[in-house]
């Protein structure tokens, strides 16, 4: 029976996924197709220049582009596909520490959550880099209790995968840390030998210091929002709200079946195994602890998704051990069932660039009328990036996979001198006011923090558009992307 909701419950995550998966690329993963849409030699630099991440994960996907082309889906079966991997070492993980049966409860449990789903459906690192954290995680455990060069190979490769694929990800070396202090081998001979191993890891993480370095020296441009407070930290620690509904489920269904609740055999199996609880704990704490030392916000749920297998695995034991045998297959259908409900099915994709950017065209091609574009992304503070053509064209994402029959010009986000309105004058005023009609496309996710308060991004654009006489004369939305005819009204 319980096989029988496994397989029912993946065919329901397979049907929901395949529903999203042709959506239109949202700006994160316009960004990952302009870093990706030329030669290898090019990737690997605008990947090191523009992005947040080590150009691992752009060059297997550039690999992978070249063969399956570039559409929506075929960008996205990427992730899905390393999702997969990181759902099956996750099943290894689960039958080394518990039973057959823990393992099938996990996987749709790990599959339904919103920020696997989001990775799998994400044009971006977050799937490579969960299935290192899982296949690290797998081998560690497996050499803790026999060492094999085999395995401890597999190690090395998978831990550096996932240093490579996403740098905050490379906190599971905490975990593989309790994992080995507490294996079955804690001789001294045995020590020495994971300290060796994990200096050697640590080694190769190293060559990727000039890159952390140019990040850090652009922390300010990416900063997302400000420091989190302590309850941040809390509701991180308790997103996505997992366990509490999964040990009411535990209690109702023992009830619905008058089956004891045995959570004597719960802490049984944890008091050899805390280290799952260690996984769900570590990743938020470490992340805001990093928060307050460097005054920028890490605390980001895409940040700190790497707890979430183990999550999963206490949640599927709290389902084996604490449920009656004959009713885990129902816990686990209305486990997945209120996941899904619960946090599933809020809007994942909220910004139809694809319908924007042909509204867009279909616009000019009727008027002739320049396009001026507010993309929104962060690096477009540096102004000195406009100097640079390529550069300069990484702010135009979207109109590099959804193209217009004009080039873009770009307004940047506000920065906090006066180069910004240098910028207005000298490069959009002239425009406007050379040009009776003018289209704007904004995306209407950012805000600007002012001493008054916060302000629309939108209305700010519109307002500055209206000193030169450019009213509104047609608007749509496309959800989060707002598309202006602006026009002098006589």
């Amino acid at each position: 029976m319980l096989r029988i909701s496994f397989y029912l419950c993946l065919a329901c995550i397979a049907t929901w996924w395949t529903t999203q998966i042709n959506s239109s690329l949202w700006i994160d993963e316009l960004q990952t197709y302009w870093v990706v849409r030329g030669n290898l030699s090019d990737t690997i630099s605008a990947s090191y220049t523009t992005q947040g991440f080590s150009p691992l994960y752009f060059m297997l996907l550039w690999g992978w582009k070249s063969i399956t082309g570039s559409s929506e889906v075929a960008l996205r079966l990427f992730s899905v596909l390393w999702v997969l991997v990181a759902a099956w070492y996750l099943y290894r993980l689960a039958l080394e520490i518990f039973d057959r049966e823990t393992a099938l409860i996990a996987i749709p449990l790990l599959l339904v959550t919103d920020e696997v789903t989001n990775a799998a459906l994400f044009a971006r690192p977050y799937a490579l880099a969960l299935a290192g954290v899982t296949a690290s995680t797998f081998y560690a455990l497996r050499i803790s209790r026999n060492w094999r060069t085999a395995e401890v190979l597999m190690y090395g490769l998978s831990a550096v995968l996932t240093f490579y694929s996403h740098y905050f990800f490379a906190g599971i070396y905490l975990i593989h840390v309790c994992i080995f202090a507490a294996g079955e081998r804690t001789t001294q001979r045995e020590y020495g030998r994971y300290l060796v191993l994990l200096a050697t890891v640590a080694a190769v993480c190293l060559l990727a210091l000039p890159h952390l370095e140019t990040l850090a020296a652009k922390r300010d441009v990416m900063r997302l929002s400000t420091v989190p407070e302590i309850g941040g930290w809390l509701l991180a620690l308790c997103a996505p709200f997992f366990l509490p509904p999964i040990v009411l489920i535990a209690l109702l269904t023992s009830t619905i079946s008058s089956a004891r609740f045995n959570y004597t055999g719960l802490y049984e199996i944890y008091s050899d195994n805390k280290w799952p609880f260690y996984w769900w704990l570590v990743p938020p704490t470490l992340l805001y602890g990093l928060s307050l030392l460097t005054n920028t916000s890490f605390l980001l749920d895409r940040y700190y998704s790497w707890y979430i297998p183990g999550l999963v695995l206490i949640g599927a034991t709290c389902i084996r051990v604490l449920v009656g045998v004959r009713v885990q297959a129902l816990a686990l259908l209305l486990s997945c069932a209120l996941i899904i409900a619960s946090d599933g099915l809020k809007q994942r994709f909220n910004e139809d660039w694809r319908a924007a950017m042909a509204h867009t065209d279909q616009l000019h091609s009727e008027t002739s009328a320049p396009v001026l574009l507010f993309s929104g992304i962060n690096q477009s503070q540096l102004l000195s990036w406009f100097a640079d053509s390529r550069k300069a064209s990484f702010f135009s994402a979207p109109a590099f996979y959804y193209p217009l029959s004009t080039t873009p010009l770009v307004i940047p986000v506000a920065v906090k001198d006066h180069s910004g309105d240098q910028y207005w004058r000298n490069v959009v005023t002239p425009v406007l006011r050379t040009n009776s009609k003018v289209i704007l496309v904004i995306f209407n996710n950012i805000f600007e923090e002012t001493d008054a308060g916060r302000i629309d991004i939108k209305d700010k654009l519109l307002a500055r558009a209206a000193l030169h006489g450019h009213r509104p004369i047609e608007s749509q939305q496309f959800q989060q992307v707002w598309v202006y005819s602006l026009g002098r009204k006589l």
